[in-house]
């Protein structure tokens, strides 16, 4: 059996990373609908600098994300995927619903390159 860790730990060094290139307030915000899913998909659109269709799955993959982890941890996870965009193995997510998916796999990604000397974020 595959023992228990903490995700949470694993994406606490991502501020240092990406402390040069700070997610915007985004210009336009969506006003129909829950503000907090509202908020994390322009956070998620600003942080990847892309605009992602209003489609209900991402909606509910927001909502899901949000319900289960909560705001602050949310958003520290969609900077560690930006950070990671572009690193060879790394899961790609390209939308909340992907997040929603891979989400172990961006944990994963991350421990197995901590344990990794050579690499770090």
């Amino acid at each position: 059996m595959r023992p228990e860790y903490d995700q949470k730990r694993f994406f606490e060094v991502i501020p240092e990373k990406i402390a040069d290139t700070p997610v915007e307030a985004p210009a336009e915000v969506v006003t129909y609908g829950n503000a907090d899913i509202n908020e994390v998909i322009a956070y998620f659109e600003t942080a990847f600098n892309l605009t992602m269709p209003r489609a209900k799955q991402q909606r509910w993959a927001a909502k899901r994300m949000l319900t289960k982890h909560g705001m602050a941890d949310l958003k520290q996870v969609i900077d560690a995927a930006r950070a990671v965009r572009g690193i060879q193995y790394a899961p790609v997510i390209l939308s909340l619903e992907d997040l929603a998916e891979k989400w172990n796999k961006l944990a994963e990604f991350y421990r197995k390159q901590r344990n990794n000397k050579t690499w770090s974020i």
